[in-house]
């Protein structure tokens, strides 16, 4: 109960911060929840699961790219809604076939087989000129709107909400999901695969589910990193994407949620404010992730979280 009303007033003061802080802020929250979502989808992987993929990217620039051509080629801005369910459709879709063939794969095998499957999606937008751009991409695509409320999310403010309310809704949904039955049952073939197995859990089917499902919440970052910056290219679905989201796990620590939301703030700050003094804002970010593994290799939510048990345990009178 206590962490429900704890993460119920982080989620509260999140919501009120573009109300206190100055508009440039909005943006980078707004980047820092994408960010969040994309990285919880990978976790559901890799800590719940014990699978590490290097190619989560591709569903990420799947949907983005579905619903970018939708809006912009099909229905002229007119419709944003049905690009966005397409594009959370076509990313569970892809996820659903490559499944059946990555999810076999174990170990490092699995991580190259990921891998080479989303730079092949990389290599098919940067040649696809007539359909994706190529590498200019494609510019000029249209927010969501609710008409009949009149709501512009054009408007950054209006736009921070309509993520938030996502952002809230998948974390929602992230957590139930993992402290279900079914996301113990993968913390299970996490620890001991063998011995699942042997009890009567059909290991194969619960890999393939989580991969799906992980699959279409990178979707959805996907369309709302699209949505927000109205413009993609071949970058979403570069392994340098998936590396971005992969550090934001293991800096906050896999196999936590709120480890993500730690993980995602603190590389998007690195990245916005570092680089505004230094091009080589990665290599502080590597700095950290090297400190990180090293003497915290369980993550900083894990440390932080020890540390505010030591400072809340009340000194044992000798």
């Amino acid at each position: 109960m206590k962490t429900f009303i704890k993460t119920l007033a982080l989620f509260a003061l999140l919501g009120i911060l573009p109300l206190l802080l100055p508009s440039y802020y909005t943006g980078i929250l707004i980047r820092i929840m994408i960010l969040i979502i994309f990285a919880m989808s990978l976790d559901i992987l890799m800590g719940y699961t014990g699978l590490t993929p290097l190619g989560h990217a591709a569903f990420f620039g799947i949907s983005g790219y579905t619903m970018a051509l939708l809006n912009l080629k099909v229905f002229h801005g007119s419709n944003p809604f049905i690009g966005f369910g397409a594009g959370i459709a076509a990313a569970i879709f892809c996820a659903a076939i490559l499944g059946l063939i990555v999810v076999r794969a174990k170990g490092v095998y699995f991580m190259m087989v990921t891998l080479a499957l989303g730079q092949m999606f990389w290599g098919l937008a940067v040649k696809w000129q007539q359909l994706t751009g190529g590498t200019d991409g494609v510019a000029g695509i249209s927010r969501p709107a609710f008409a009949f409320i009149s709501l512009n999310f054009s408007k950054e403010i209006n736009f921070f909400y309509f993520v938030f309310v996502l952002f809230g809704l998948s974390y929602l949904l992230i957590s139930l999901f993992v402290n279900s039955p079914f996301g113990h049952t993968l913390i299970g073939i996490r620890e001991n695969e063998k011995k699942m197995e042997i009890l009567g859990f059909n290991i194969w089917l619960h890999k393939y589910m989580a991969y799906v499902i992980a699959g279409a919440f990178a979707g959805l970052a996907g369309m709302l990193d699209v949505y927000y910056y109205q413009f993609v290219s071949p970058e979403v679905l570069d392994i340098g994407n998936s590396i971005g989201a992969l550090i934001a796990v293991i800096l906050g620590g896999s196999g936590k949620l709120f480890g993500s939301v730690i993980g995602a703030t603190i590389y998007i700050c690195l990245e916005q404010f570092i680089s505004a003094y230094t091009q080589r804002w990665v290599m502080v970010v590597g700095l950290l992730f090297i400190f990180v593994v090293i003497f915290a290799p369980l993550g900083l939510s894990r440390l932080l979280s020890a540390f505010w048990v030591s400072f809340k345990k009340p000194t044992e009178v000798k």
